[in-house]
Formats: structure tokens, C-alpha cells, sequence
């Protein structure tokens, strides 16, 4: 079955590429016969693009004032072109429907990428990358007044180019690059460097926490449908947040439309061996397509009032039963069939203007619903029961079946009014849901010190619901001030809320000898049922001023910036199970009953230790007992405060000095309770210098060199410092906070050669080095205890790190004709890294966690004009990467084998303002291994998915 559905997708894929496209107009002759006034050359362009109905790109600040003689004629578009353009020093390039004029050092870059320009920056214009095709209108978006960061950035992703390629949310177009792999297909590595090492921005302005387990932003919760374009930035300077130790990335959100335009995108996926598979389900409320529980999953009544009130042992026997008899009902997991991949998009915009009074507003809306099914393989490490010689080995092995389905829901409200081009002002509000049914059944043995099995099996079966959820507020501002000549201030100040919520998150075990039948596990440590929910709300500010400068020794800029921000964040974690009274487990009959909502049914559940039955219990600590950092509610504080000065001058038009000095402010603190809350404990309350400069030198008009150096400091995360425990769901593993972490505090050097060959090559080679002091790393926990696994892990610092390495990217246009372009992209990515460990550990150097030894791509892009059909193929690979540390003699770390990816889309225009695309991921599959010592840890595969889109623009 599954042969025959992927022939019809590859049939549907040649009959978009070869089939002939339905023009609304009839077919006329290339040539056009025009005449052009003396005039400005950018209105020129304009006419002439809208004469032959091609979409114009060009950055007014790029191209400096001048006049066109008056031109009568009957020219095709290219002779048009190059009659403008001469004697201006300005070059272009026809992408499909799209006609970029650029400076002539602005050339293509990787998997195709283009350059973005800095309005100050006259240096190498050839350092950032973006993803490219034809245009659609949303790109028409004017400029934002927001200049956040110095600098140019390394990546650059719009809107109109991910779309081409079938790309539904920034996780998977920042995956291709370079230098870039993503952890479970949604968090970011940067150069081998995790989360913490990382900072995000929405328009300049912080992202709260959006789970209690992990400090990373996850990518994928952003769809590319909000997007104006993001920066990731790999180099940064004082401006920047004191986090960006690998890099930053700022999303700039829709902004005034230059013209009013109307998209809307609806598509298909189909995901092999997943689509309208059979497969396990546990609850389904009426709700969950729309990404939110329908109520039947909350918290009952009598457990939230008796939460703070001692826990359920506080209450009278009759309302314990009753609390016990409100928990078991979505107990059970059954079979089902998942649905299907489904895409929608609205987005549209429109703009007025009067005099020079510019205002607009900009909307969008979408939805997406994924399906995801997995086969699994894993083993873990334990402890063999013998107390005075215990033995480390694999002690436990497992197969898994996993389903999920994930629905995103994102709105984005954005408006502006900009007055004399001098003032601008802009507002815009985001809200995103993701929400998450997970279901998984684990077939478990034991296995005996020499690697059999020891007759003892489990079957393990978990589901939950989870729900994030992000609302950001923001408004922003840039005023030329008129007293003080080229003053500028630009300011933002945003408000953002941020929920977690897991309700219902449930897990339970059965348990059999080998002769035996399966009996259900009483107890924590084999039946669990979890409410999990956290809020944090943040307030942020920022503003900088900017005072630009040309005089007969250089030109450039000098900066004076604030940032503040103040993030509050509370929750609680409610653990609940079931244990035994009296003689119910003599009934071996119910316990092997395999429905265990048939188990704890309410004529099985009692109220008091007297009674025959299931008792409900949880986890409450004494009254006496509840201070400091434990407990199942939480609060805490997160303070954050900088200024920075910068400056940015380019000497006789070759050398551009950047320097600058950042004084960092954070603090946290918290608590944590079970009956009422007290003084928080401050976690840490620490500040840093951190001093930057880079020096950038043009050698001719094809060649520059900069090197740079900052330091930067990566702070613990409310995640790595509150002591709460997690289950990361990806592989299992239980992950525990620690208050005791330290900040770590980076030296940051970097070099960066470039050269170009106009429209022909395009050549990059970045080295680094990174030296971290108190670098954080994710270690396993010794659980100290006879018969236990290996786990868990924690957060520690280890006294010293090294990073280091070499990127080289390269593009060649191949072919470059009107009607046909042909371009190949590549990258490579070196890395290495150095870890000074403790004494205990096997290795007295290893790499650091998360950091793969390398990160290799290859595209290619083949754009036909006169079909307006392009096709692109992307390769990625990374190498092995140090996954999870091991602190304890005997235990290896978990090593995450290679991973390769293959990615293909098709596009085509198949009317005058519409488009289709046909795109592949996981090609060939993607395999996912990881390893510790010579055994395997967890195995998986994913099979490719398929998807089909259809654009319209109005």
C-alpha cells in the first residue's frame, strides 16, 4: 500500500513540473515597447516592473539618488534593465517573477541565499544568507524602523522564500543553516551550543519560558506565516543580549504593507506508515482539534481544595473516596486511527496614506494538524541488587509505540503609521497555541547481569495532553530627532504571557513473572497521575539611541542602549497514585484485568486504611517540614537589566571598527511550598562586563576579512535552577533542576574571510574559538539505589570548556541565462570541544553536551522562468554529538549517532496569482540512534512526509 500512495505523489510531482500552466493573460511578445521621462531611477523600475508584471525588490538606502535621460523604445526586459542600470554601479537578478537590483558585490549565497543589507554597514555585503524564489506579496512589507542589532547577520529567512519550499514553521527553515541542527526537530544548536548559550527575540523584544522543563525556545511553535524575516546572528556585539554566546535570533513579525495584499494557503500532508493508520489513542475530547481539552481532563474540585490544605490524608474518609472515584475515568489506552496532515493560512494587509501620513495594518491566521507514529528500541543502565558489590550494567530492555498528534493555532494582529518617513510608530499582538496528545506503550524485560533475560517483564503505558500557549504584546517606536542632526531613538516595550498546561498526565505499569499473567503495579514508583500547569509573565523594555556621523575621516554610528526586563513565573506539579489497604491485592483476578479503569473502579476505591480497596494517596510534605525549595507550588522571579554603548566607524571606505561594552544585571530567586508561600530564596544575583570589537577590512572589491572578539555569559535558566522534576518526552529520561548552578562566562574570538565573484561565486570561511569557564551540561544522577535505572539527570557546571572549529560556505551559480538558473550551495561545519571533567569521571577530556562533531549541507536550486517552475533539493548531515554526560565510574554517556536528511520541493505558478507546491521531507527516511558504551540507548524511525499546497494571492 504504502508503494502505491508514493507513486501517486511522485506522479503528482511530474505533473506539476512538466504540466503546461493556465495564464489568465494571452501570451505576447517579449518585447514592450515603453518611454520613460526623465525621471528617478526607482520609479523607472517600478513602471518597468509593473509593465511586465514582475514584482520589484530594492532597498532605497542601498541605492543612492539619481536621474534617468528620457528612453523610448521597444525592448525586452533585459535590454530594459541594463539601459537603466548603466553607469550606476548597480547589477540585478530576474527570480522568477522577480526583479532584485542590488549593489554588484550583493550576490547569491547558500541553498539559494541572498544578501541582506545593513543601511550603516558599508563593509562585505555578502555575510548573510536567505532563502529565495519568486515573490509573493507578503514579502512587500516596508522596512522595519526597528534596527535592534549592530552588525550583519549570518541568515536571513523570509516569508516568500520557506513557502517555495513547503516550509510550515521556523524550526525546519532555520535547520538548513549552516552551522544550525535541531534537537528533537524543534530546538536550536548553534555551533554545538544548546539553548542556554542561545538568545531569541520577537522583534527586539524577551520570549517567556513556554515550558517548565526546558530552557531553549521550541522553533517549531513559531509559523513561518507571521513572519517579516529573522536574523540569526552567530557574531554578536554589546548590543545583544549577554546569552547570544552561540548566536541570536530576532523574528521581526508582518509590518506596514508597502501595497495591501490578500494570501491565503490550504494543503494536505501525507506521513507513510502514519495517515490513516491504526494505531493506539488514548482520550479524545470533543475539543482537541482546536488544540484545547474540553474540560474533561481538569483538575477535580476536591484535589485543588485539598492541595493546600495537607493533601487528600486531610481529608474525612467519605470525600477521599470521592477524591479517589473523580480520578480513574480516562484511564486506558485504545485503538484508533490517526488523521490526516492538514494546512491553513489566511493572511492579508492594507495601507493608506495622505500627504506624508502612512498607516496600515497587517492580519494573519493559521492552523496546522500533524500526525506522528514510532516504533522505538531502548536500554538503560541500572544497579544490580547487590548491595555490597553492585554491578552498573544494561539492565533493562524496551519497545515502544508512540503516537502524537500536534495542532498549532496562531494569530498576529500588527499596525503602524509612520509620519514624514521621520516618525514611526507600530504595535502588534501575536498569539500561539500548540497543543500535544501523546500516547506510548512500552514493552519492557529485565535483563540479569550477563545480558539475558531474567524472566521479570513490564508493560508501561503513558499518555497526556499538553497545551502552550504565548500572547505578546507589543508596541514600538523610531523618532529622528530634528534638534540634533542624524539623532534617532527607537524604543520597544512588549508584554508577553506565557501558560503551560498538562493535564491528566498519566502513567502506569503492569508487571509479570514469566509464568505468570500481567498484574497491575500499585504505588509511585508504578502508577502516576499528574496535573502539571505554569504561567510566567514578563515585562520588557528597551530603547537606544543612535546618532549617525560623516565627516572627511570616516562615517558611522555610535550607540547608547537600555534593556530591562521583569518576569514572574508560578506553578504547581500534583502527583497523585493509588495504594493498597487491607486484602485487595488477593484478588489476582481484577489485577490482571487489562482495562484499569475497570481496576479502580468505585466499588474498588476506598477512603481509609481500614477498608478493603485502592486508597488514593500523594505527596505532601509535614507542615513543619515545608521550607525552602520543596514543595509541589512554586514561584519565581527572573530580573534582568543592561546598558551598553557601541560604536561603529568605517574609515577611507575599507575598514570598519565595531566596539562596545555591556554592563549585564541578573538575579533570581524562588520558592517552592506546600501549604503557604514564604520569602524566596535568591538562586543567584550576579553581574557582568562584557567588552566586544571586531575589525573589518576590504581587500579590493571581492575580498574582506574581519576578526572579532566578546565576551558573553550564559545564565541558568528558571528551568536548570528550580529543584522540580520533568519527564523529558522525547527519550524518557527524568530531569531534576539544580539551585546550586553557576553562570557561566564565556571569551568569545572569531574570524571571518569572504569573497565573491558577481553572480558567480560566493565563497565564506568563519573560524572560532569559545573558552567557557563553569560550562553547563545536562548529567545523569547516580540514583544510588539496589535494582535502580540510570534515568534521570540534573544540570552541573563543569570547571572549564572549550569551543571551537571552522565553517566554510559556497555557492556557484551554474547556469544563469533569462529563462533558466541553475545554483549549487554547500557547507561545512567543523566543531570541536574540550571539557575539563571531575576526577570520577572515565575520560579526562570529552566533548561538551550537545555539540556535534560536524554539520555538513548541500542544495541545489533550478528556477525556469518562462514555466515559473522551480525545484529545489537540500542534504543535511551531522555528525555524532555527546546527547547525555555520564558523572559516575562505569556508566558511559549517550552519544547520538549521525543524522541525515533529505528534503525536495517542487513549485509552480499555475495562475496569474497562483501557486502550487509539492515538497518531500525525510526523503529516504531519518534514523535516529543513540548509543551508550556499546549498547543501544533508544532507536527510532521516521518515514518521509509528503505534502501538497495551494497558494493564492488577491
Amino acid at each position: 500500500m504504502y508503494r502505491n500512495i508514493r507513486f501517486r505523489w511522485l506522479l503528482l510531482l511530474v505533473l506539476i513540473i512538466g504540466g503546461e500552466a493556465v495564464s489568465a493573460e494571452p501570451c505576447v511578445p517579449p518585447a514592450k515597447s515603453m518611454s520613460f521621462p526623465a525621471s528617478d531611477l526607482v520609479k523607472a523600475l517600478e513602471q518597468l516592473s509593473d509593465t511586465f508584471s514582475y514584482h520589484l525588490v530594492i532597498d532605497p538606502t542601498q541605492v543612492e539618488p539619481s536621474r534617468i535621460a528620457a528612453l523610448a523604445g521597444c525592448e525586452t526586459l533585459d535590454l530594459w534593465i541594463k539601459a537603466l542600470l548603466a553607469n550606476t554601479g548597480l547589477s540585478y537578478r530576474l527570480i522568477g517573477d522577480t526583479l532584485v537590483v542590488f549593489k554588484p558585490r550583493s550576490i547569491v549565497a547558500p541553498m539559494p541565499l541572498i544578501p541582506h543589507s545593513d543601511s550603516v554597514n558599508t563593509m562585505s555585503q555578502s555575510d548573510s544568507e536567505v532563502l529565495v524564489y519568486g515573490h509573493m506579496r507578503q514579502s512587500e512589507q516596508a522596512a522595519s524602523p526597528q534596527n535592534h542589532y549592530r552588525g550583519e547577520p549570518d541568515v536571513v529567512i523570509k516569508y516568500d522564500d520557506v513557502v517555495m519550499m513547503g516550509i510550515t514553521d521556523l524550526a525546519s527553515a532555520l535547520e538548513m543553516a549552516s552551522g544550525v541542527k535541531l534537537e528533537q526537530e524543534r530546538y536550536m544548536i548553534i555551533r554545538g551550543m544548546k539553548g542556554r548559550y542561545q538568545a531569541v527575540r520577537i522583534n527586539g523584544g524577551v520570549i517567556p519560558g513556554l515550558g517548565p522543563s526546558h530552557t531553549s525556545v521550541p522553533m517549531d511553535i513559531f509559523p513561518v506565516s507571521i513572519l517579516n524575516h529573522v536574523d540569526l546572528r552567530k557574531s554578536v556585539y554589546a548590543d545583544a543580549p549577554g546569552n547570544s554566546t552561540a548566536g541570536m535570533v530576532n523574528i521581526e513579525t508582518l509590518r506596514i504593507p508597502d501595497r495591501s495584499f490578500a494570501n491565503a494557503m490550504i494543503g494536505v500532508g501525507y506521513h507513510e506508515g502514519v495517515t490513516r493508520q491504526d494505531s493506539i489513542r488514548s482520550y479524545q475530547g470533543d475539543s482537541d482539534w482546536l488544540g484545547r481539552d474540553d474540560g474533561a481532563r481538569a483538575l477535580p474540585d476536591i484535589l485543588r481544595e485539598s492541595a493546600t490544605q495537607g493533601g487528600v490524608s486531610s481529608l474525612a474518609a467519605h470525600r477521599r473516596k470521592a477524591a479517589g472515584e473523580s480520578v480513574p475515568g480516562l484511564f486506558g489506552i485504545y485503538k484508533g486511527e490517526t488523521g490526516d496532515n492538514l494546512f491553513l493560512n489566511l493572511n492579508g494587509a492594507h495601507s493608506w496614506q495622505a500627504d506624508d501620513i502612512k498607516w496600515g495594518v497587517t492580519g494573519s491566521i493559521g492552523y496546522k494538524n500533524m500526525w506522528q507514529n514510532l516504533d522505538l528500541d531502548s536500554q538503560l543502565y541500572g544497579r544490580s541488587l547487590d548491595e555490597e558489590q553492585p554491578i552498573l550494567y544494561p539492565s533493562r530492555t524496551s519497545k515502544h509505540e508512540r503516537v502524537e498528534n500536534t495542532i498549532d493555532v496562531n494569530a498576529l494582529v500588527a499596525g503602524g503609521l509612520s509620519v514624514l518617513d521621520t516618525h514611526h510608530l507600530g504595535t502588534n499582538i501575536l498569539w500561539l497555541r500548540q497543543s500535544t496528545s501523546y500516547t506510548e506503550r512500552i514493552e519492557s524485560a529485565l535483563l540479569n547481569t550477563l545480558g539475558s533475560e531474567s524472566g521479570q517483564y513490564q508493560q508501561r503505558s503513558l499518555f497526556h495532553w499538553t497545551e502552550l500557549e504565548l500572547l505578546f504584546q507589543q508596541v514600538y517606536g523610531k523618532h529622528e530627532i530634528s534638534y540634533f542632526d542624524e539623532l534617532s531613538f527607537l524604543w520597544q516595550l512588549s508584554s508577553a504571557q506565557s501558560e503551560f498546561y498538562q493535564p491528566y498526565n498519566m502513567s502506569y505499569r503492569y508487571n509479570r513473572l514469566e509464568s505468570r499473567s500481567y498484574q497491575a503495579g500499585l504505588g509511585f514508583d508504578q502508577l502516576q497521575i499528574k496535573w502539571l500547569d505554569m504561567r510566567e509573565d514578563s515585562l520588557n523594555s528597551s530603547g537606544q539611541f543612535i546618532k549617525h556621523f560623516d565627516n572627511q575621516y570616516g562615517a558611522g554610528e555610535v550607540k547608547l542602549g537600555f534593556e530591562q526586563l521583569r518576569s514572574l513565573r508560578d506553578g504547581s506539579n500534583l502527583l497523585f497514585s493509588f495504594e493498597e489497604v487491607g486484602n485487595i491485592t488477593d484478588n489476582r483476578a481484577l489485577l490482571e484485568q487489562p482495562d484499569p479503569s475497570v481496576i479502580f473502579s468505585p466499588s474498588y476505591i476506598v477512603g481509609d486504611v481500614l477498608s478493603d480497596g485502592f486508597l488514593l494517596v500523594d505527596q505532601v510534605l509535614p507542615q513543619e517540614s515545608d521550607q525552602g525549595l520543596s514543595g509541589r507550588f512554586y514561584a519565581a522571579r527572573n530580573k534582568n537589566k543592561a546598558l551598553y554603548f557601541l560604536s561603529d566607524i568605517t574609515l577611507w571606505g575599507r575598514l570598519q571598527l565595531v566596539q562596545g561594552i555591556r554592563q549585564e544585571y541578573n538575579k533570581v530567586e524562588a520558592d517552592l511550598w506546600d501549604y503557604a508561600p514564604e520569602s524566596k530564596v535568591s538562586l543567584h544575583d550576579e553581574h557582568r562586563l562584557l567588552p566586544s570589537f571586531s575589525a573589518e577590512y576590504s581587500i579590493g572589491k571581492r575580498q574582506a576579512i574581519r576578526i572579532g572578539y566578546s565576551k558573553t555569559v550564559a545564565w541558568p535558566g528558571m528551568s536548570e535552577l528550580l529543584p522540580l522534576h520533568y519527564e523529558e518526552i522525547d527519550t524518557r529520561i527524568l530531569i531534576r533542576g539544580n539551585e546550586t548552578l553557576e553562570p557561566s562566562d564565556i571569551s568569545n574570538i572569531d574570524m571571518h574571510w569572504s569573497y565573491s565573484e558577481e553572480g558567480l561565486l560566493n565563497l565564506h570561511v568563519l573560524l572560532f574559538h569559545k573558552d567557557i569557564e563553569n560550562a553547563i551540561e545536562g548529567v545523569f544522577l547516580d540514583p544510588g539505589v539496589p535494582g535502580a535505572t540510570f534515568n534521570s539527570y540534573t544540570f552541573k557546571n563543569a570547571p572549564q570548556a572549550r569551543v571551537f572549529g571552522y565553517e566554510i560556505e559556497m555557492d556557484i551559480n551554474v547556469l544563469e541565462m533569462s529563462a533558466h538558473e541553475l545554483n549549487v550551495s554547500g557547507s561545512y561545519a567543523r566543531l570541536y570541544s574540550r571539557v575539563s571533567v571531575d576526577s570520577f569521571a572515565d575520560n579526562e577530556k570529552r566533548a561538551l553536551q550537545g555539540q556535534p562533531s560536524y554539520i555538513t549541507g548541500l542544495g541545489l536550486r533550478y528556477q525556469n522562468g518562462e514555466k515559473d517552475v522551480g525545484a529545489s533539493l537540500f542534504y543535511k548531515r551531522s555528525g555524532e554529538e555527546l546527547y547525555i554526560v555520564s558523572g559516575t565510574l562505569d556508566v558511559p554517556s549517550v552519544y547520538q549517532t549521525p543524522i541525515d536528511s533529505l528534503h525536495l520541493s517542487v513549485h509552480r505558478k499555475i495562475f496569474e496569482n497562483a501557486s502550487v507546491t509539492f515538497s518531500v521531507d525525510n526523503l529516504l527516511g531519518k534514523d535516529y540512534r543513540y548509543r551508550q558504551g556499546s549498547s543501544t540507548y533508544l532507536n527510532y524511525h521516521k518515514e518521509p512526509e509528503f505534502a501538497l499546497r495551494l497558494s493564492a494571492t488577491f
